[in-house]
């Protein structure tokens, strides 16, 4: 799983009970084979399972790009050079890491 791809929801939640339901039972060898056989079958459903693109946190990502540069336009406006300098050059770099990571998990993908 990743910052920006990740599973649809559906999926995860059908692995997440698989394992619970495993978890549940009380004889604890049965427990273990169930869990292991669980946690592969989460594992393969998880593999081959297309990840989708989350747009909600790439917009968060963005507005946080975005209130980074209106820090900086806001700290340089009220006499604060020095931290405007900081907050702007900070900009271009968190945002070359979002793209960094978006193009990290598509290649992963």
């Amino acid at each position: 799983m990743g910052l920006f791809y990740s599973l649809p929801k559906s999926v995860s939640e059908t692995t997440q009970k698989m394992i619970v339901d495993a978890v549940k039972i009380a004889d604890p060898e049965e427990r273990k084979v169930k869990l292991q056989a669980a946690t592969e079958a989460a594992d393969k459903t998880a593999k081959s399972t297309p990840q989708q693109f989350n747009w909600g946190r790439f917009f968060m990502a963005l507005a946080i790009g975005a209130l980074l540069f209106v820090g900086s336009v806001w700290t340089a406006k009220n006499g604060l050079p020095d931290i405007s300098k900081v907050l702007i050059n900070c900009v271009p770099a968190y945002m070359t890491l979002i793209a960094g990571l978006i193009a990290g998990e598509a290649q992963k993908k």
